[in-house]
């Protein structure tokens, strides 16, 4: 559905979609089912699929899972496949093998996803949305990068050195203007300590970022053997928390070029 416009029938498919598969429906109704099954009682049988069908059918007419299967099948209309995503340009190596690692670990999730034939829709879609903001922000840290790049801080420590020992010599403009001049270095090795950090941040939380997708795709083949609808709410979730992480770290970069009054 990405790059697709949702409509009122796209919303309703996915609803229906969404109620048919939900895990509390199908379990109890095959729990009954297969109770009756069990114990020879046929009447067992049009009990589970009246059980499956009310079910469903209240998830169907339930507001609050209406509004979660709206804002799923938006953003996922808005989000663009790994196959058609385009790595953000001018990417430097090191920002580059990242994002290809994040994507091996995506890949494998939906893949994942795919093969298990399971309603993992809200996962899948959490996955994606999370892949594409680890790209949106590898863009600002390689702004942030190519600035360090041409940073010399060494360079700078050497002149302000310099202009710290001549500081009083000359006549007084000319003190004034060295001791300008080594506040505007000072400055500037700030900047360039700030964003380092930032940067050296931003590297820490890719890394865990990719380690928890790998963790997201063990728990989905769990769930595929178990089948376990608390199991699938729990990893969604994590991966929310993952969204959130990827969030603050977008605020931190842009926060500490804010605070130093650098415009990247």
């Amino acid at each position: 559905m990405a790059d697709q416009l949702v409509t009122r029938d796209n919303l309703r498919q996915a609803l229906l979609i969404n109620a048919a598969r939900k895990p509390l429906a199908i379990g109890v109704g095959a729990l009954v089912f297969f109770a009756g099954l069990a114990l020879g009682t046929v009447w067992l049988f049009p009990l589970a699929l009246v059980i499956y069908l009310g079910l469903a059918a209240s998830t169907f007419f339930d507001g609050n899972e209406a509004e979660r299967v709206g804002r799923l099948t938006y953003e996922r209309s808005r989000s663009p496949s790994a196959e058609r995503r385009a790595l953000p340009s001018g990417l430097g190596p090191e920002l580059t093998e990242l994002l290809q690692r994040a994507r091996v670990e995506e890949r494998r999730i939906l893949d994942a996803i795919a093969e298990s034939e399971l309603p993992f829709e809200e996962i899948s879609v959490e996955v994606e949305a999370l892949a594409g903001e680890m790209e949106r922000i590898a863009a600002r840290a390689q702004t942030v990068s190519a600035f360090l790049a041409n940073h010399d801080a060494a360079e700078l420590r050497v002149r302000l050195a310099h202009l710290l020992q001549t500081a009083q010599q000359g006549d007084p403009a000319a003190a004034r203007a060295r001791e300008r001049a080594a506040g505007a270095i000072q400055d500037q090795l700030r900047v360039g300590e700030a964003l380092e950090s930032e940067l050296e941040r931003f590297r820490a939380e890719m890394e865990h970022l990719i380690a928890s997708l790998g963790v997201v795709h063990g728990q989905l083949v769990r769930i595929s053997v178990s089948y376990d609808p608390q199991l699938q709410e729990d990893v969604a979730r994590e991966v929310r928390d993952l969204r959130t992480r990827v969030g603050a770290l977008a605020d931190g970069l842009r926060a500490a070029t804010d605070e130093v009054g650098t415009k990247i």
